[in-house]
């Protein structure tokens, strides 16, 4: 077996940081200088309540911008949103503070998976080889490069201090010390749970934990005095548990169980369970083709992909009975267990729609469960390197090829998070009927001046929503198409007028109109196009109703004036610009 104190020394904990930070730092470079991007803008550069830290408001409320939708779920994410307040104040504006914030967290989740792993086996070059792993695996540049991609990282960070705190409980001689460690693990999860949802899942590890450790290691561990006192400890976490749903169902007025019971794609999306947990796995041990917005159709068949990972399953279960020693099976089963349990939340029990059949399953998705994968790659490599002791060099050099090789798919991967052109056209490189994904690519080329691109997608983008429009029969989501399709129409009416394209643009404003008739925004957008016709009586008509709608446009209340003064209509003109002045002057 390899010395790893021989290659790693007397201060390995600290060697083992800075090679985590070094590689961390380089494989992370490239993203540090880019610009807010999508999200970014919407939660960080243009929201609103940035500025605001009033903490009984943010517990008592769902997250902005969340549950929008009727077909989307609440989220409820105090700390996420309270850390990203504390960085506006301290970061303000400049985006390279906050990516080197995620690169420097997740550096830390590295350094703890590698605590972790040297808790659970005996050689740290095999726990530095993990922590490696999930420090450069390709598949975490979503979460990593993209700057709200900090709600994967706060909650891992979270749950794993937890974990850890608990097998260092575990291990405690010291009665008060073993409290200590306990009562503080109990407290980071229940902090873990309002940064992210998903950290659900950590009593489960636990329990899944407490099992393996129970079957594969000491007699000692199976009496029922030790049973009974895991329980008591492991009881402490679903107290946890069920008082964070307490206070969710209290601030967002639903729980997560209520999507879950009225939803009647429930069974389809049961069946889509095992091709979404083929491709995890392939994106693991394959990482090609990551992007945004990876979506699962559950209208799929789902007949090969259950045989497949059936078949997958009697591997895993072959290789397991190979092991050697019980503390070999033991991280096998764990790791497996931990891939599988921490998927739970995202396996589309509770629903994450994108848009029609279309279910979410983002690379993002695996920023805590790769770590499972982890652990069972590390027994298998440990149980070659034993096996094959002689080829150890040629194992040493694999091991690195791969690891070189994904830090350059990584630093490729971050590439495209350096604009919303980039982000969406690799979108819907894979995503091609993704409507969705044509019109933020359509929105990106608008703002990035590529109109006739823009147009082309807007086009893509409406036919795909038209089609949805046609198949749903459930009213809610008809209303949700339908918006998407307005949308799609008023976006086209700007592009088109931006060609000086009117009648093209009149036309597909109207469209959005017949879908909307009180959107004021729509209608003052008419007049200015009749103005541009040089129609000035059908322009003022639209002013008129865009600022019936809502009396305190200004900009519908000064085009309304100058059109009033095309037509020699002053003195309505003058009472209009003198209320102008007043409202400016407030």
């Amino acid at each position: 077996m390899i010395d790893s104190t021989k290659i790693l020394g007397k201060n390995s904990k600290l060697q083992i940081f800075f090679i985590l930070l070094f590689f961390g730092l380089l494989v992370y470079s490239n993203a540090i200088f880019h610009p807010f991007v999508h999200d970014d803008v919407v939660f960080i550069e243009k929201n609103p309540l940035i500025s605001n830290l009033d903490i009984k408001e943010i517990f008592f409320s769902p997250a902005p911008f969340s549950g929008k939708s009727d077909i989307a779920n609440s989220y409820y994410r105090p700390l996420l949103d309270i850390l990203y307040r504390i960085q506006y104040k301290i970061f303000g504006k400049d985006p390279y503070k906050y990516h080197l914030f995620n690169i420097i967290l997740h550096i830390i989740n590295a350094y703890l998976f590698f605590l972790v792993l040297s808790r659970l086996i005996d050689e740290k070059i095999y726990a530095l080889f993990g922590s490696l792993l999930f420090l450069i695996h390709p598949v975490q540049s979503e979460a990593v490069a993209c700057i709200v991609g900090v709600s994967n990282l706060l909650y891992f960070f979270l749950c794993f201090s937890s974990f850890n705190l608990y097998l260092l409980a575990k291990k405690e001689v010291n009665s008060l010390t073993r409290v200590v460690c306990y009562s503080f693990s109990l407290i980071i999860f229940a902090i873990a749970l309002l940064a992210k949802e998903q950290s659900v899942v950590l009593p489960v590890i636990i329990i899944l934990y407490e099992f393996c450790d129970r079957v594969y290691r000491g007699e000692n561990k199976k009496s029922d005095v030790g049973l009974r006192k895991t329980a008591v400890k492991v009881a402490g976490f679903f107290f946890i548990l069920l008082c964070y749903f307490c206070l969710r169902k209290a601030a967002v007025g639903s729980s997560l169980t209520e999507s879950f019971l009225i939803n009647r794609e429930l069974g389809l999306r049961i069946l889509s369970i095992p091709r979404t947990i083929l491709l995890y796995v392939g994106l693991i041990f394959i990482p090609v083709g990551l992007h945004y917005y990876r979506n699962i159709d559950i209208l799929q068949p789902f007949l090969m992909p259950t045989l497949f990972l059936s078949a997958l399953i009697v591997i895993c279960l072959l290789i397991i009975n190979s092991l050697r020693t019980n503390e070999q099976k033991f991280l096998a089963v764990f790791g497996i267990g931990c891939f599988l349990v921490a998927l739970i939340p995202v396996l589309n029990i509770m629903p994450i729609v994108n848009e029609y059949s279309l279910v979410l399953a983002a690379d993002h998705f695996l920023y805590l469960p790769v770590v499972g994968m982890i652990m069972f790659v590390i027994v298998v490599v440990r149980e070659l390197m034993s096996k094959y002791y002689n080829y150890k060099k040629i194992f040493i050099v694999g091991l690195s090829f791969i690891l070189v090789l994904f830090c350059a798919v990584t630093l490729r991967l971050n590439t495209f998070w350096a604009s919303e052109v980039a982000i969406f056209e690799r979108t819907v490189k894979y995503e091609r009927n993704f409507g969705r994904g044509h019109q933020l690519l359509a929105k990106a080329y608008y703002f990035n001046g590529n109109v006739d691109l823009a147009i082309s997608e807007y086009h893509k983008a409406l036919d795909i929503m038209l089609g949805y429009v046609s198949k749903v029969q459930n009213a809610k989501a008809k209303r949700v198409y339908f918006s998407f399709v307005k949308e799609i129409y008023f976006d086209l009416g700007f592009c088109y007028q931006n060609i000086s394209d009117f009648q093209a643009a009149l036309n597909y404003f109207k469209k959005a109109s017949s879908l909307d008739t009180d959107d004021g925004a729509i209608h003052n957008n008419i007049g200015i196009v009749y103005v541009n016709l040089n129609d000035f009586n059908k322009a003022v008509e639209h002013f008129e109703i865009a600022l019936d709608i809502n009396g305190s446009d200004l900009m519908a209340m000064k085009n309304l004036a100058l059109g009033y003064m095309k037509l020699g209509r002053v003195k309505e003109a003058e009472k209009l610009f003198m209320s102008i002045q007043q409202i400016n002057g407030k």
